[in-house]
């Protein structure tokens, strides 16, 4: 975001329910993918036309149900997450924690010198049904409902059971997006090594459309 509005280009950040700085309500562990799309698509229809959506793992599964549908500029897809044939489910009633350290930094960083605690900091503890809904029970977007065009960015050194390799390319390939690899990059490509190469990306793709 700063790298943007260095650019001159505003942008606004969505915490969705249970995220960033907002309290988890005792229903939490309930709440599930299609509560988080709502979110969004609360938040895009109190701000102008005519703007781009970008989400990053998670939140770009979330961003692109958003999209479905909706009438947005361009969609930004970051390390997109995809339904999984590997995860088991997990168990409801329950928050499930960040992960360790050394699993967070094997995971989502590629180990290029990110320190680790700025990005533990921002972690916190997700929806079970939320996790359950994108990794195993939700239907997949049609490519056909999301009409305006879309950038994948993808990490060179990401790959995990949660992001298999290739997963980028195939989500690309399925909803005509243009990709784009950062090499250095590991999963969490903001905070990561790479970091400028994958902004330049952005901006050119936003001057495009």
């Amino acid at each position: 975001m700063a790298h943007l509005a260095a650019e001159g280009i505003g942008a606004a950040a969505i915490d969705l329910r249970g995220h960033g700085g907002l309290v988890q309500s005792a229903d939490f562990p309930d709440q599930g993918l299609w509560e988080m799309v709502e979110d969004v698509r609360e938040a895009a229809q109190s701000l102008p036309s005519g703007i781009r959506l970008a989400g990053h793992s998670l939140g770009a599964r979330v961003a692109l149900h958003a999209a479905a549908g909706m009438s947005f500029r361009g969609l930004a897809l970051l390390a997109p997450a995809a339904r999984s044939r590997v995860l088991p489910r997990f168990s409801s009633g329950r928050s499930v924690a960040p992960p360790p350290a050394d699993r967070a930094g094997k995971w989502f960083l590629s180990g290029g010198g990110v320190e680790i605690a700025n990005y533990l900091a921002r972690l916190c503890p997700e929806s079970p049904r939320f996790l359950n809904d994108c990794f195993h029970d939700a239907a997949e977007v049609d490519p056909g409902a999301v009409t305006c065009p879309i950038l994948c960015l993808s990490g060179g050194k990401d790959g995990s059971p949660l992001h298999p390799a290739g997963q980028d390319e195939e989500i690309a390939a399925r909803f005509r997006a243009r990709l784009y690899k950062i090499p250095q990059s590991g999963h969490c490509m903001m905070m990561d090594g790479g970091r400028r190469l994958a902004v330049e990306h952005i901006l050119q793709w936003i001057s495009e459309t």
